[in-house]
């Protein structure tokens, strides 16, 4: 990239400012992929915690059915044997 611009008369230092500017914009993009892949993990991780935790909550819900199901098949087999 350096060598067309020798070729059309640039200095040796103006072409070094025109890379030093490259360079700093290439950091600042990088640093920009950082951040977004950072906030990127962040909410993953914070979809994943959501996920466990409704999928907890259906268990909890599938449990207390099981529950209120035997305690009524408890109570009708104890009024059968009552009867």
């Amino acid at each position: 990239m350096e060598k067309p611009k020798f070729a059309k008369g640039k200095s040796e230092e103006d072409i070094a400012a025109w890379s030093r500017d490259i360079e700093e914009e290439v950091e600042m993009a990088d640093e920009m992929t950082r951040k977004i892949q950072k906030h990127i993990k962040a909410m993953d991780r914070e979809q994943q915690k959501e996920q466990a935790v409704e999928e907890h909550k259906r268990r909890l819900e599938f449990e207390r059915e099981i529950l209120e199901q035997e305690a009524e098949f408890q109570k009708l087999r104890d009024q059968e044997k009552a009867a």
